[in-house]
């Protein structure tokens, strides 16, 4: 081998070591918390702690359950109250899944750090979407 081929190998191997350095610190500020590009019901999550993304949660549940839920019906924007969908206490005929919803998200971390720091760098270039599953009885 020349000593050029041996410079850019050597070059190659420092440079992805100093990438994949980079991306482990970087992750390392994530720990606990959703990944970036996390959205639940269009809420941007990522860099939030479960608490936080729950309390941001439950304030947009408790105004559907008391404003009713926005609906497109031929075209057209309308209130739907859920008083009209239950039989009396609102609260306790629907169900929002967002215990479950959080914890599913969350187990997502792994208990691998180096796995982790993959998982939150992929998490950048594919953004994440859920909706909170809801149960009306």
């Amino acid at each position: 081998m020349t000593w050029t081929i041996k410079v850019v190998l050597y070059s190659t191997l420092v440079g992805i070591t100093i990438f994949c350095l980079g991306i482990y610190l970087w992750a390392q500020n994530y720990e606990g918390r959703f990944p970036p590009s996390t959205h639940i019901d269009g809420i941007a999550v990522g860099g939030m702690d479960p608490e936080e993304v729950r309390q941001a949660l439950q304030t947009r549940i408790d105004a559907i359950l008391t404003d009713g839920i926005e609906v497109v019906v031929n075209n057209e924007r309308r209130t739907l109250s859920l008083a009209i969908l239950s039989s009396g206490d609102v609260a306790q005929d629907v169900d929002f899944e967002l215990d479950e919803t959080l914890d599913r998200l969350m187990a997502g971390h792994k208990d691998n750090s180096i796995a982790d720091a993959g998982a939150m760098f992929l998490s950048l270039l594919s953004p994440r979407a859920v909706a909170i599953p809801v149960t009306l009885q």
